[in-house]
């Protein structure tokens, strides 16, 4: 009899699948890759000279993403909007972009917490976004991040989590 994968994402003690959420949909789609020739990678933009962003300020930033890899999940840090542009993909002309128009980081953020701390000031630590369906990469692996922050000045910091192609 064959088994269906289960995803190690799975196992966080503090994701419950709830009515209404995409990511038990997503755990799912992404638990026979976790076996087969990938390895998880972070891409971080804007890099380490760059984030720290005035007030209404505007980064962008490129990024290379190697080539056959897969998108999966996005974190991000800070008040701000966010559109990431597929330079390698052409609609009519125009690159793709991963949101219809840019997004605020309000509406990026996962509400399912990885840890709770304890003390005078209750901590918690934040989960991976996901895609709603993983996102293969293709041609060079060219990508434009374009940031605007929304408040006062801050760092921000935009990581894509990547599945990428095991050399063999």
């Amino acid at each position: 009899m064959a088994t269906l994968p289960i995803s190690r994402l799975s196992l966080n003690q503090f994701a419950r699948e709830t009515w209404g959420q995409v990511d038990p949909l997503v755990r799912a789609l992404l638990a026979g890759l976790e076996r087969g020739c990938y390895r998880i990678k972070f891409y971080k933009s804007p890099d380490d000279d760059s984030e720290l962003v005035p007030a209404d300020g505007f980064v962008t930033t490129g990024l290379r993403i190697t080539p056959g890899s897969i998108i999966f999940a996005y974190l991000v840090s800070g008040t701000c909007t966010v559109q990431v542009i597929d330079e390698n993909l052409a609609v009519l002309g125009r690159p793709h972009e991963l949101f219809s128009e840019p997004i605020s980081s309000l509406f990026l953020t996962n509400q399912l917490p990885t840890y709770l701390g304890v003390g005078p000031v209750p901590l918690t630590g934040a989960f991976y976004s996901f895609l709603v369906a993983p996102y293969p990469v293709v041609g060079d692996g060219l990508f434009r991040v374009d940031i605007q922050n929304t408040g006062a000045q801050q760092r921000i910091e935009f990581i894509l989590a990547v599945l990428e192609v095991c050399k063999r």
